[in-house]
């Protein structure tokens, strides 16, 4: 997303208005795993580096994300890089980052998530193996939370 919109450092009012809608937009596409009412109850906990970074600048809720994309337009990567001991890379992807952190929990219905230092592709394989093709419906007996319904 970065590279398709953001042309400037830091990015301007419209781009981040362009990166939130593209990023909803996506996230419109996904299939919500529980029903509505259980998701409501849900805990997120994200991971991979994306995550991560955006977690740099605070905690991963609506209200801060907020406060993100803000911060995000006034700073240009480089303040970015040693305010929040990012790599110059990551700092230019922060404000996508944010849009898509902001736009899975608006998606969800969720006001807040947490960031894991594990990897993706870590949690992928752990849950598979543990729970074959249910492993969407088991993921908090994964994280040793009680399970949600179904």
């Amino acid at each position: 997303m970065s590279n398709a919109i953001v042309e400037h450092d830091p990015p301007t009012a419209s781009e981040m208005e362009a990166l939130a809608e593209a990023a909803l937009e996506k996230s419109a596409e996904l299939d919500l795993p529980l029903p509505a009412e259980e998701l409501a109850k849900a805990r997120a906990i994200f991971v991979g580096g994306t995550a991560t970074n955006v977690a740099r600048l605070g905690t991963l809720s609506r209200e801060e994300l907020a406060h993100d994309r803000v911060t995000l337009a006034q700073m240009p990567a480089t303040t970015v890089t040693s305010r929040y001991n990012v790599k110059p890379r990551r700092a230019r992807q922060l404000a996508a980052g944010v849009a898509i952190v902001d736009a899975l929990l608006e998606r969800f219905g969720l006001d807040a998530a947490e960031a894991s230092d594990a990897s993706l592709r870590d949690g992928a394989i752990i849950a598979r193996a543990q729970f074959g093709d249910e492993w969407p419906r088991r993921l908090e007996e994964l994280a040793g939370y009680p399970a949600l319904s179904t």
